[in-house]
């Protein structure tokens, strides 16, 4: 109901369009009226915008219509998301933390790709988890279109369910087929799907992506500030509880070792002068990420103090995961999640929604703890909200 009445504000407060919505809005009437956008208009396949242009050709190209659009998208991603969290038995919470995610909020309604990517990428882990493997790769293959960095968790979702199929064969002695010949049965069809697309992307991509002096792959280590620093927020409550029980305390101590302290020290130095900020669009003091990444581009002290937060933040990450019962799949997430931020460039939070998605469905906490993360990821949510009401606009008032 939360997604439905953002929907409706929005529509009412702010008909205009909000930062990139005109040019999605611009993409779909393009294509609705038979003409495809000129290559580099967009810095993505035009799927979303080759699917949102069925209904605006029948009912006419708006704003309103593909907003709408998009909110059949979101309900539909988390009607899914229910049914799949109740197949991994992960905490009831999580649907809400999902919801109620402020890096995906306003976007749920906004004329962006954020829906239409959570509805597949959803999709491929609940068809995955349902043992309906070629549905999953399906659904997987349609995300990557959507947004081309679905590859990694098409890849991903192929790692887990070789580890899945490994984990249901009996010991060496007892297995009829050799492990390697178990791994080539089950992840074929996703290696098929990633060889593929990469070669569509290849030989084909050219009619529509362009754009490349912005969304080429660099390595950009402010990203990892942003991420770091979206983990340690959004589960904020998560992170006092866990430092104020007893893992805690053990692992303050340990920060008065010298070779931890050493370790620290140098986790800030790598991060302090590793620091930069260079891509173009990340220099919009329009969007909210951006005057940060501003701000730690012209303070020394400021870079220094959050890449302190950051090196002591990750060994509370480090104990955390090892404490979890699933902290094989979530050391795995983290480890990917590292790899699918390397080729992103351009510092965006929307980028951190797949792998947040994952590791709270992996993640295991109390019905209490589960509530007051939604509570406070709810209350994230209504102050962005607040500000794409109050700020946002064609120049920006987003994330």
């Amino acid at each position: 109901m939360s997604v439905i009445a953002w929907c409706q504000l929005v529509c009412i407060w702010k008909p205009a369009p909000i930062a990139d919505e005109v040019f999605h809005l611009t993409a779909v009437s393009e294509i609705a009226a038979g003409r495809w956008p000129a290559p580099g208009y967009l810095s993505m396949l035009p799927t979303y915008h080759l699917v949102a242009a069925l209904p605006a050709r029948w009912l006419g190209s708006s704003l309103l219509l593909l907003r709408s659009f998009n909110l059949l998208l979101a309900v539909a991603a988390l009607l899914l998301l229910d049914r799949t969290i109740r197949r991994l038995d992960a905490p009831r919470e999580s649907l809400l933390l999902v919801a109620w995610n402020p890096l995906l909020f306003p976007f749920w309604t906004l004329a962006y790709t954020e829906s239409a990517m959570l509805l597949t990428l959803v999709a491929g882990v609940y068809f995955h988890v349902r043992g309906r493997r070629l549905a999953a790769v399906a659904a997987l293959l349609a995300s990557c279109f959507v947004r081309q960095s679905g590859l990694i968790w098409l890849l991903f979702i192929a790692a887990w369910d070789a580890a899945d199929a490994i984990a249901a064969h009996p010991s060496r002695g007892q297995r009829r087929s050799p492990l390697a010949a178990i791994v080539i049965r089950v992840t074929w069809p996703y290696l098929a799907a990633a060889v593929g697309f990469l070669t569509f992307i290849r030989t084909q991509g050219g009619f529509s992506l362009g754009a490349w002096q912005f969304g080429s792959g660099r390595p950009n280590i402010a990203q990892y500030y942003c991420f770091g620093l979206a983990i340690a927020l959004l589960w904020a409550p998560l992170w006092i509880a866990f430092l104020a029980g007893p893992f805690g305390l053990e692992l303050r101590n340990s920060f008065r070792r010298p070779l931890v302290l050493a370790a620290l020290l140098g986790g800030v130095g790598i991060l302090e002068m590793g620091f930069s900020n260079p891509h173009g669009w990340n220099g919009d003091p329009h969007y909210l990420r951006n005057r940060l990444l501003i701000a730690l581009s012209t303070s020394v002290p400021l870079r220094f103090l959050i890449a302190a937060i950051l090196a002591a933040f990750v060994p509370i990450v480090v104990v955390w995961t090892r404490r979890q019962p699933r902290h094989a799949m979530l050391t795995a997430t983290w480890a990917v999640t590292a790899l699918y931020l390397a080729p992103h460039s351009l510092v965006d939070p929307r980028y951190y929604v797949p792998p947040l998605l994952l590791l709270g469905g992996f993640a295991t906490y109390s019905r209490g703890m589960g509530r007051m993360l939604a509570a406070w990821n709810f209350v994230l949510s209504a102050a962005i909200g607040a500000y794409v009401l109050a700020c946002g606009g064609q120049t920006g008032g987003v994330l």
